[in-house]
């Protein structure tokens, strides 16, 4: 995605007079502007394009302006609480070409130093959200030519020698929606104290969660059994 602004009202920066005219007197710029986003599949293909409702633009405007830095904020206390703050992320098996599977394993890598500021991204570049989180990866070592930390095999090895892990992911399904492994995976690694599931691109939110909790309750992994997107009008978007 990418996005530019038309201050359409501004008035010129340059104007034309003689040398020896007197001086023209100065104006206030313009400040109203119209934002334009374009959108595009990495493949080519056709995508459409949103736009934010009048009623939800303050809203919106908000919680990027506040929520964010609040965010941050609580992550930074956890690192000085002594977690450790790691990233996964992981593509399903496609069509896309190695080359476009990278990139967006990069964007979505980027994604999380840059909103959660985690410690180190680890990657599964092949393989489904339903599949068994400690089987991804026996025999693949693709994430070598990432730019990450290694891949889920190498991240359950770093795991088991920390004490406190908090894991931030992009959306539920970027770590499994198969929530009876993911109550093996968490009852086998209980360093991973705190899961975080980065939503901010759909709904404004973080969500995070104690997984003493989950695993006392199972009921709460239910919200990572999913595989549909928010609606559009859950989000304020048309």
């Amino acid at each position: 995605m990418d996005e530019t602004g038309l201050y359409y009202s501004a008035s010129p920066r340059y104007t034309i007079a003689h040398a020896d005219s007197q001086s023209i007197a100065g104006q206030k710029i313009g400040k109203s502007c119209i934002t334009v986003a374009v959108l595009a599949n990495g493949d080519g293909s056709d995508r459409d394009a949103y736009y934010i409702k009048d009623d939800f633009q303050g809203d919106v405007a908000n919680k990027i302006a506040t929520y964010l830095p609040t965010y941050q904020k609580h992550i930074k206390s956890l690192k000085d609480d002594g977690y450790t703050v790691i990233g996964y992320i992981r593509k399903s098996p496609e069509t896309e070409t190695m080359e476009t599977r990278h990139r967006l394993l990069h964007s979505m890598s980027s994604r999380l130093q840059e909103r959660s500021l985690v410690d180190m991204v680890f990657a599964s570049s092949c393989c489904r959200a339903s599949d068994a989180i400690e089987e991804r990866d026996l025999d693949n070592k693709s994430a070598e030519k990432l730019d990450v930390a290694g891949d889920t095999q190498e991240m359950l090895t770093f795991i088991s020698g920390k004490t406190k892990v908090c894991l931030v992911i992009l959306d539920y399904a970027g770590l499994s929606t198969d929530c009876a492994d993911l109550r093996k995976f968490l009852g086998n690694y209980q360093q991973i104290k705190k899961i975080v599931v980065d939503m901010l691109p759909y709904t404004n939110e973080v969500n995070m969660y104690d997984c003493s909790q989950l695993l006392q309750d199972p009921d709460k992994l239910k919200v990572f059994d999913c595989r549909k997107r928010p609606t559009k009008e859950a989000i304020g978007l048309v």
